[in-house]
């Protein structure tokens, strides 16, 4: 594992006698269908019992991504629909008859 970025002061809850260590990890992630790896992902490392608690900031800027992107991912395939599909879709929602009550 490479060497410790930075040390805590907090004690791992897991072993209770280890302190945590800033470390770049390889974080595995399952979005959709996709299996996503991240490399050099900042986590807190416990110096006895190894355990892994991911960065949180982190976490939650990997989430925001992945949010954004899947939106991104939606337009783009609309994008590659043919244009006659697309001009029928907008010419069918503006002829669409409307209920007058």
């Amino acid at each position: 594992m490479r060497k410790s970025l930075q040390k805590s002061k907090v004690f791992c809850p897991a072993c209770q006698v280890g302190n945590y260590h800033l470390k770049l990890v390889t974080y595995y992630v399952r979005h959709k269908n996709n299996l996503i790896t991240v490399p050099d992902f900042p986590s807190w490392v416990c110096d006895v019992c190894s355990r892994v608690e991911y960065d949180e900031k982190a976490v939650r800027q990997l989430n925001s991504l992945l949010a954004s992107s899947t939106d991104v991912r939606v337009v783009e395939e609309a994008r590659k629909k043919p244009k006659s599909m697309q001009s029928s879709l907008i010419n069918s929602r503006l002829h669409k008859p409307r209920n007058n009550q």
